[in-house]
């Protein structure tokens, strides 16, 4: 069993934000885990998921928190009002918040583009994880803002709008300050900011520094092989705990989905003694 608080946390960087603590009946075990959200229409895909996976793992002993960035979710700002570094700070007040609560054993779990948001600060130095666990993690900021774009370009065409090029996207961008994709205004700082962040650059202090398990998801038929991603060089192949999980992407659906293969083999991770 579990119990449940939520609250909202001072940030020491702009205002107050969500945060959710699931932990064990029997009281504080030292032994915590933060859930990093993903980004924009992912977060609300994955909102579901993440309170399944903090209440088992609350079950299983731990504490949990999970929380929304300043300017995301349940937390105070509006959309757009929010930078990489308030993410980043955000990340570090819920580190320092489990600390004064008495857990000396912090591990982390993350989706999507949480995972450059986690390694970026891992590499400065600021947080100290046991266990990282990455689930089907964005590798390349660049790559991910493309994508965006492409999904612009998408959209304008399912509507039966004027036809777009990615030369028109990058035109709207610049003339106006943000990319709007899917309801949501990026502007063009933070769009700056995740091009610039991937994982393949800060992937030797990570697995120096952290127990990392990459968990990639295929779907049920899809072979189970092993494949280790671009950013992690062969040198590293032993050093990176690779995981291939035949579960559905949760992410990626419009309607609310959950994996529960992804959910037991994550709780694994936590429960199982060598």
């Amino acid at each position: 069993m579990y119990k449940s608080d939520f609250r909202y946390l001072s940030s020491s960087h702009k205002l107050p934000f969500f945060l959710a603590h699931y932990s064990p009946e029997t009281g504080n075990s030292g032994k915590a885990v933060i859930l990093v959200p993903p980004f924009a229409e992912e977060l609300n895909r994955s909102k579901r998921m993440y309170v399944l996976c903090a209440r088992q793992l609350a079950a299983a002993g731990m504490e949990v928190y999970c929380f929304d960035f300043v300017g995301t979710g349940d937390s105070y700002g509006e959309w757009g009002s929010f930078s990489w570094s308030d993410w980043q700070q955000n990340l570090a007040d819920v580190y320092r918040h489990i600390k004064a609560s008495g857990s000396d054993e912090i591990s982390v779990i993350t989706l999507r583009l949480g995972a450059l948001i986690v390694s970026d600060a891992i590499a400065a130095g600021q947080l100290q994880f046991d266990k990282c666990l990455f689930w089907d993690p964005v590798e390349d900021g660049e790559i991910y803002v493309r994508q965006l774009m492409r999904l612009k370009i998408a959209a304008a065409m399912s509507e039966d709008a004027q036809a777009l090029t990615t030369k028109d996207v990058m035109a709207d961008i610049e003339n106006h300050g943000f990319l709007e994709v899917g309801g949501y205004q990026i502007t063009t700082d933070l769009l700056d900011s995740i091009r610039q962040a991937k994982l393949a650059k800060n992937i030797d202090t990570l697995v120096s520094a952290t127990q990392l398990h990459w968990m990639v998801l295929k779907n049920t038929g899809q072979s189970s092989a092993v494949n280790y991603p671009p950013s992690v060089p062969e040198a590293l192949h032993n050093q990176v705990n690779m995981h291939t999980v035949q579960d559905t992407r949760f992410w990626m659906q419009q309607e609310v989905t959950i994996a529960p293969v992804l959910l037991d083999k994550t709780a694994e991770l936590f429960t199982h003694v060598e």
